[in-house]
């Protein structure tokens, strides 16, 4: 690992003097050296250099100040520094090793700070009392790692840090399903970035995705992933063909003939798979070709002396798979949320938001549909901005998104929703959920008989809001009964309206005849977001249809209007201005839409 002064630090005046730090920095920074030097004597410590202060920064640290002291272990003297950051004393020392140093082990990370246990609070007024404790800690470590066995089953938890540690070949992206066995994959070069997906396929669809083309000519590099039963410890880190090979040979697995005989053919990257109770990790190495022993079998126990010598290139893989993206291994709903298929019907701004939301959680399949063209008046509430001025906001959407989840399969059409479905009636029935935004009551009237006589069953997701948007409505459907209509008059009126206005809320586009409902972005954003969880619960089987949510934000006295009282009484007189319920959706007796046949 380099050094810290092997590293660049060539800085201007001005530069180093670039520090925001409290006016209490210097009074806590003379209680932590006032705290040493009673602790180690005066002639024991000294100030850390300016330069070596400044080499911090190119780790990512901007140290202030610190001080170092030496420290025998044992007979073994090791040189530990103690480091103010600028945001001390709000925030606890860093305790580090003097360089150059021979120490190898657990919690060590580049350079050579120590990886203490997280989230330790520092009392600010009383800056000098947590720094006896973390001492305490750098010498358990640090006198761990000199006693031989350097925390070795430790660094399994933290070994794709410390391969990354030190200096890689390169990066990798990984588009891999991390719970599959060891396998060819395949690896595909851009120029840019090198690429690796668990098959041709898989790098094609993604590839398009990211509006390329992957050419019948471009076959991929030879790679192979291999799936250890437990993560390396770090002595186990392959440094030469030698150290790959019993690493594999004793963790890998007895399948890797397939493996043998395409290092027999080429070099090779080898992707290294492994998990622990906190997820799954990969680490990447270049492998040269290789020979192997006379008259032997085709076998990683075979390789010769010679090319068991040779060196490995360190590959740091950057995962983009879904359980990553969607959670960092850490959230159980992605594999059943990506197999889940949806329909948006309206990509306005209710529905832009919550088409963005369902991405954003991990739902595998979206369909946009929207006939309408983005205008610059659409923005300041839309997801989309001035880049797609002019486009047709169900494709410009679905663009924006799939570009930002390229796992994810999402499609934008300027259709109308009739139109759409007269084309696609099977894919309507496929889908796992068909939610409308339109907010027009002719539309939603058509889609409820649509779906009232419609064989399949479709669930759907009515969803609007209301003036100013100081309300926010939904309604999970699924079979014919009760309906979207059993809520309403046929004029359009809702029993469960939440709030009243004494005159029209639609305004007057300016001197142009049409009308708009005014509302702002950030009354906008928590009703998606509630309706787009509710679609998720939905999805995941935690709701069930029917279903009506009503959520309130603001206070309509603003606006000139007022809650109803059905409201303020389900409330039970607390804070009216924002609340949520989710009520049934109840079957109105005699509904002309769901009880009597059609004319």
């Amino acid at each position: 690992m380099p050094s810290l002064r092997s590293r660049s630090a060539a800085m201007s005046a001005s530069d180093r003097s670039a520090r925001l730090t409290s006016r209490r920095f210097e009074g806590a920074s003379s209680a932590v050296e006032q705290f040493l030097t009673e602790s180690l004597g005066v002639d024991a410590i000294s100030a850390v250099a300016d330069d070596i202060i400044e080499t911090y920064r190119d780790f990512g640290h901007p140290f202030v100040k610190g001080w170092e002291f030496s420290c025998d272990f044992d007979g073994a003297v090791v040189g530990l520094r103690v480091l103010l950051g600028e945001d001390f004393p709000f925030g606890p020392p860093r305790i580090g090793i003097a360089e150059p140093h021979e120490v190898r082990g657990a919690h060590i990370e580049r350079a050579s700070l120590l990886c203490l246990p997280p989230g330790q609070i520092v009392a600010w007024d009383r800056p000098a009392d947590a720094l006896g404790e973390l001492l305490a800690q750098a010498e358990v470590v640090v006198a761990g790692a000199l006693a031989g066995d350097g925390g070795a089953d430790e660094t399994r938890r933290e070994i794709i840090a410390y391969w990354a540690r030190d200096r890689t070949h390169g990066i990798a992206r990984g588009f891999l399903d991390p719970a599959g066995g060891s396998r060819r994959i395949f690896r595909f070069d851009d120029g840019k970035r090198i690429q690796l997906f668990d098959n041709r396929g898989s790098a094609k669809d993604y590839i398009k995705k990211s509006g390329g083309r992957l050419k019948p000519t471009q076959f991929g590099k030879a790679a192979f992933l291999v799936r250890l039963a437990l993560p390396p410890r770090v002595t186990e880190l392959p440094k030469d063909v030698g150290d790959l090979a019993r690493l594999l040979l004793d963790q890998g697995g007895t399948d890797l003939d397939e493996l043998a005989r395409l290092l027999a053919k080429e070099k090779a990257t080898i992707v290294l798979a492994f998990a622990d109770e906190n997820g799954h990790g990969f680490i990447g190495v270049e492998v040269p070709k290789l020979s192997y022993q006379r008259d032997a079998p085709l076998q990683l126990a075979f390789i010769t002396a010679r090319d068991k010598a040779q060196p490995v290139a360190r590959l740091r893989i950057v995962r983009g798979d879904p359980d990553w993206i969607f959670g960092r291994d850490g959230n159980p709903d992605v594999a059943a949320l990506q197999t889940k298929s949806v329909v948006m019907i309206g990509a306005g701004s209710l529905g832009s938001y919550i088409a963005q939301q369902l991405a954003s959680s991990g739902v595998g399949t979206i369909r946009i549909l929207d006939p309408e063209i983005l205008v610059f008046e659409n923005i300041s509430r839309h997801i989309l901005g001035t880049e797609a001025v002019g486009t047709f906001k169900a494709e410009a959407l679905a663009l924006r998104l799939q570009r930002q989840f390229r796992t994810s399969d999402i499609k934008g059409q300027a259709v109308r929703w009739q139109e759409w479905i007269a084309r696609n009636k099977d894919a309507l029935n496929d889908a796992d959920l068909v939610i409308t935004t339109i907010g027009d009551w002719a539309q939603e009237v058509h889609l409820a008989d649509y779906l009232q006589n419609n064989p399949g069953d479709v669930a759907a997701m009515f969803a609007w809001l209301e003036p100013h948007a100081i309300a926010a409505h939904a309604i999970m459907l699924r079979g014919p009964q009760p309906c979207f209509c059993c809520g309403f008059d046929t004029q359009a009126e809702l029993n469960r309206r939440m709030s009243d206005w004494p005159r029209p809320t639609r305004r007057e586009i300016p001197l142009c005849g049409g009308h708009f409902q005014p509302y702002g972005a950030t009354a906008l954003c928590g009703h998606a977001a509630a309706i787009a969880e509710t679609a998720i619960k939905f999805l995941l089987e935690r709701v069930e249809a029917p279903a009506h949510l009503l959520r309130s934000a603001g206070d309509p006295a603003a606006f000139g209007g007022s809650w109803r009282d059905w409201w303020t009484e389900a409330s039970g007189g607390r804070d009216t201005d924002h609340r949520q319920m989710l009520l049934p959706w109840p079957q109105k007796d005699g509904c002309p839409m769901c009880a009597a046949p059609p004319c």
